[in-house]
């Protein structure tokens, strides 16, 4: 899977991975269909009671969805009314009898049931093929957004998403209400949880490229910075030997310090570790430090004593 130029590309191999996956699912398990249409209607559905039974529409962008949205109903016997392909989506209208109704409405507890892990994952699939967006994490964003038809839809996605221990937000997005994950890690663990192990694997793919590419430039970075930081202290030792030379004489100064000004002068790149491994005894970088601050002192004294 490579490199993609835009967040909906990326989206739409997702929610197709996701519908070639629950096209199996739905047809091993009734349940699996039945969750499927029951978040499709809740997050992408308008349904309207005409007394003897309802009629729910279902808006679906792209022909694998309208596929396996039609087999899932196939599944449960639902009546096909119309089928109406608009330019950027398909809007698929069935009738559900009274006995049905449960398809409609969305049972969250019997949904979070500790044996029924098949049918949330049905069931979030579904949300996310119904009204779903990720971004492209080689964009550096990482953002997965979705944005139900109905407020209640919402709360219940909230709700479904926090029972899989992932830690979801709620933003205003056109005026509606909509549900995100802005963590990479609970992003992951969401594609996981939908077994869309191929967009998984890119996500994760994209996401240690950057992350590592970051750690390079900040490495790189604090290398540059400290390499300034030592560029300018070796050019304030030699200032102060070279005041001292031309003014005093290093003779004048101290066995310790004339030792210092000597290894700097002979050794200019080297840092205040190499120098002090050069000293006889042995100084430490702190010792090599403390000895430059003396020289600097002396050279400031005399540029004070100046007339």
């Amino acid at each position: 899977m490579g490199r993609r130029d835009n967040p909906v590309t990326f989206s739409r191999s997702v929610r197709y991975e996701m519908a070639k996956l629950q096209n199996v699912a739905v047809t091993e398990s009734v349940d699996d269909a039945s969750a499927l249409i029951a978040a499709f209607a809740t997050f992408a559905g308008e349904t309207i009671d005409l007394g003897s039974d309802y009629q729910v529409s279902i808006r679906v962008a792209g022909s694998p969805l309208v596929r396996l949205v039609d087999k899932a109903s196939k599944i449960l016997l639902l009546d096909k009314c119309s089928e109406k392909k608009g330019t950027r989506d398909t809007v698929l209208t069935y009738k559900i009898m009274r006995r049905q109704r449960n398809i409609l409405f969305f049972d969250a507890t019997y949904w979070l049931k500790p044996d029924a892990r098949h049918r949330l994952r049905a069931a979030l699939s579904a949300a996310f093929m119904a009204c779903g967006v990720i971004s492209d994490p080689s964009s550096g964003r990482y953002r997965l957004v979705f944005t139900p038809i109905h407020e209640s839809g919402s709360r219940l996605l909230f709700t479904l998403l926090s029972s899989i221990e992932l830690v979801p937000g709620k933003i205003q997005q056109r005026g509606k209400t909509a549900v995100s994950l802005t963590n990479g890690d609970d992003i992951a663990d969401f594609l996981r949880f939908c077994g869309a192990g191929t967009s998984l694997l890119y996500y994760e793919e994209q996401r240690s490229e950057r992350e590592l590419s970051g750690q390079v430039h900040r490495q790189l970075n604090f290398e540059d910075a400290n390499l300034s930081r030592r560029v300018r202290s070796i050019e304030s030792q030699l200032k102060a030997i070279d005041i001292i030379s031309r003014t005093r004489g290093l003779d004048s100064l101290s066995p310790q310090l004339y030792e210092a000004a000597q290894a700097r002068l002979a050794n200019q790149g080297a840092s205040l570790e190499e120098l002090g491994t050069l000293m006889n005894p042995a100084v430490s970088k702190s010792g090599m430090s403390h000895r430059f601050s003396k020289l600097r002192a002396i050279a400031a004294a005399i540029h004070q004593e100046k007339p």
